[in-house]
């Protein structure tokens, strides 16, 4: 430790000594992490670093609360998750304010259905004829008008009037857009699973422990993905991953919203 440049320029003229780090990880997602530190000469006991494992959910989850209460006292119209209610017919019987934004961002709306994007009617259209899909309920991924991922996802909805489609159209999480992005660059199937695991931070090791191959063949792979995605190491990809939705709101010190992502 003596020998860590950060020990060194950093702890040790503030007089600290030994540092436990922890992850605040709930549910599979990280909602934080914090770092401990004792005055020099002093450790960190067994059960000290077990009583720590044993809290960290714990405050993980209140963070999570804490994000859950405070998306729900402020939201923008403009962000919000949009609601389009169709009938089988394919016209439009209702919809939410934000449902309206978003068609409106979604743009070339065919006048002779009620203005609904395309993508809304090719939605909806799985619906018809059939109680459920057969392949499970429909999703798209669009872009808009404006340049953002947009992607939407129906269902069906019973009415006293009408057997309806309900279509949501929000933001879609890092997560959800990820796939989309690695697609872009030309990744292949091995290498967007690759890639999404170095998103969720595991290591080499756990990375061949899950996809059973050799940390040789990993590092093989990284140097494929490097080379197609133009970066030199795991955190530019995830960086390069992420940057067209998450960076640019980190940079303007968004809200995080439920999700992890953020609030508008």
């Amino acid at each position: 430790m003596g020998a860590s440049p950060r020990y060194r320029d950093i702890f040790r003229p503030l007089g600290l000594g030994d540092e436990l780090r922890a992850v605040l990880r709930v549910g599979g997602s990280c909602w934080g992490y914090m770092c401990l530190h004792r005055e020099a000469g002093a450790r960190f006991s067994r059960q000290e670093v077990a009583y720590v494992h044993r809290l960290a959910p714990h405050l993980a989850e209140g963070i999570r609360a804490g994000i859950l209460v405070a998306s729900a006292e402020f939201g923008d119209v403009a962000d919000a998750p949009g609601i389009v209610l169709m009938a089988h017919d394919g016209s439009l019987l209702s919809t939410t304010e934000a449902g309206e934004r978003w068609l409106e961002e979604l743009g070339h709306p065919e006048p002779e259905r009620s203005g609904v994007p395309m993508e809304v009617h090719a939605l909806a259209a799985r619906f018809r004829g059939a109680q459920v899909p057969p392949d499970g309920l429909p999703r798209l991924r669009v872009r808009t008008r404006a340049g953002r991922w947009a992607v939407l996802h129906a269902s069906r909805m019973a009415t006293p009037e009408t057997d309806a489609i309900a279509v949501v159209i929000e933001e879609p999480s890092p997560a959800e857009l990820a796939p989309v992005l690695m697609m872009a660059y030309g990744l292949t199937k091995q290498e967007q699973v690759l890639t999404g695991l170095v998103c969720r931070a595991l290591s080499t090791s756990e990375i061949a422990d899950r996809l059973r191959i050799t940390p040789n063949t990993i590092l093989d792979h990284l140097k494929s993905i490097f080379d197609k995605t133009g970066v030199s190491s795991r955190r530019e990809l995830v960086a390069s991953i992420l940057q067209e939705q998450y960076l640019p709101r980190a940079m303007t010190g968004q809200p995080l919203g439920p999700s992890g992502f953020f609030a508008s």
